[in-house]
């Protein structure tokens, strides 16, 4: 029974990355397309130190992916992971399942697969970002600007920062004699003098027609 629903779970999505592992030697076994797409041994012991899989997956998915396994049960098995893998010399991301196997309690084997998902995780992306981005100027939006202040705010409450909003003089009559086309330069170019007068840990960013913030810790 436990091997027909070891293979059930690898047939449901073949020629992907399936490996697994067993806890009471310490051992990954890969399959042999993940191997050759992977570049790595079939057979690797101590997995969470060794280097062949640290040049596929960082240690922070590899922890993050054991600590999972831990959290799992004889009544809650299986869990989703995701995160980039390094295949063909090329990183990816992947949709990692893993489902626990148990015995008297106790989980004695893990197996897995993953599912490129790389285009569908980029285009997500893509939209995350064209969606928390002035669509002129590039900077962070009001609404997106107002969640990483409170972000900050809340992971370091101690902290010292220093806020300022301000707005073009006279940006309305610009737009008036020169054109919106030229307006939009403006921005462009009070953006960009913004970005390059802070850290890459500032918030700057496009908060109205004419309206600018930057954030800035002053730690």
């Amino acid at each position: 029974d436990q091997e027909r629903m070891e293979y059930g779970f690898f047939f449901a999505v073949p020629d992907e990355f399936q490996f697994k592992y067993t806890l009471i030697d310490d051992t990954l076994r890969i399959s042999p397309w993940s191997t050759e797409k992977l570049g790595i041994s079939d057979s690797i012991t101590d997995p969470l130190n060794n280097e062949e899989i640290v040049k596929v997956v960082d240690k922070t998915s590899l922890w993050d992916i054991k600590k999972e396994i831990l959290k799992c049960n004889p009544n809650n098995k299986t869990f989703h992971y995701e995160c980039p893998l390094k295949v063909d010399h090329s990183s990816r991301w992947f949709r990692i399942t893993i489902q626990t196997k148990w015995q008297n309690g106790k989980c004695f084997e893990v197996v897995g697969k993953g599912m490129d998902i790389h285009e569908t995780h980029s285009r997500v992306d893509y939209l995350e970002k064209k969606a928390s981005l002035d669509a002129i100027t590039g900077l962070l939006n009001h609404g997106s600007a107002k969640e990483k202040i409170v972000s900050q705010l809340i992971e370091n409450p101690n902290g010292k920062y220093a806020l300022a909003i301000f707005d073009i003089d006279n940006f309305k009559s610009i737009n008036d004699t020169y054109g919106h086309g030229f307006g939009d330069q403006v921005l462009e170019e009070v953006a960009k003098r913004l970005k390059n007068s802070v850290s890459e840990k500032d918030i700057v960013a496009r908060i109205g027609g004419d309206e600018f913030l930057f954030f800035i810790n002053i730690d």
